[in-house]
């Protein structure tokens, strides 16, 4: 199985959350739709754990990437166009954001890998686990989502904020500094953790059962975006 393929989609309770922790949950529902099922760089190459060169295996991550754009851009344009009439200014942000990383950022980053490779790495053929944890995660993948979420949190902090009850003028300074202390990986797993937990949460309080602890990170998370919201 892919490392990318049990992303997915959720749909944040708390609507300071849906601003901002929906660019992360969106942004993995678009690289999860886009390196799922059969459409991992594995199978572009010939099977779950074929031995192929990153060089290899980065071009097929940038075709995959590229054609499931072309197939699903004008769907993620029309929901991001409604979310915007409707009011929902942190939605559409979220669906363009999804939108600008599989369709610009990670064929761009995979792009950019390739041509890095030196000629060692180039030639030397890898399996998908190693090429996911040497080369897609850390020079594609985290990269995108680290420069989504600097941009949310910085130049677009305001226009993201709009409709929500934030001091932007305070909170925003204060999150650029939380965000400038984690690390790619660190922002990564902010999302992972909180695509897994917001549905738990929220399906835990609908049925009336007790609110299942965070996972640390995200917990960590939230709880400095808390002191930068007071």
């Amino acid at each position: 199985m892919s490392a990318l393929s049990h992303l997915r989609l959720h749909r944040p309770t708390h609507r300071l959350a849906a601003g901002f922790l929906a660019v992360l949950g969106l942004a993995y529902f678009g690289l999860s739709f886009a390196a799922g099922g059969s459409a991992t760089p594995a199978a572009a190459v010939g099977g779950a754990e074929a031995m192929a060169t990153p060089a290899i295996y980065l071009t097929g991550l940038e075709q995959v990437f590229g054609t499931q754009c072309l197939q699903i851009r004008e769907d993620i344009d029309r929901k991001a166009k409604d979310a915007e009439t409707a009011g929902k200014t942190y939605e559409a942000y979220a669906l363009r954001s999804s939108r600008d990383m599989m369709c610009q950022c990670v064929p761009d980053r995979a792009r950019q890998a390739r041509t890095a490779l030196r000629p060692a790495e180039r030639d030397t053929p890898v399996t998908e686990s190693e090429f996911t944890q040497r080369y897609a995660l850390p020079k594609v993948i985290q990269p995108c989502i680290a420069d989504t979420v600097r941009k949310t949190y910085g130049q677009d902090c305001a226009r993201v904020a709009t409709g929500m009850k934030i001091e932007t003028a305070s909170y925003c300074p204060c999150m650029r500094t939380v965000i400038a202390g984690l690390s790619e990986a660190e922002i990564t797993q902010v999302g992972l953790e909180s695509a897994d937990y917001i549905p738990r949460a929220a399906q835990a309080q609908k049925e009336g059962r007790a609110v299942p602890e965070p996972p640390p990170t995200f917990r960590k998370f939230t709880e400095r975006e808390a002191v930068c919201r007071k």
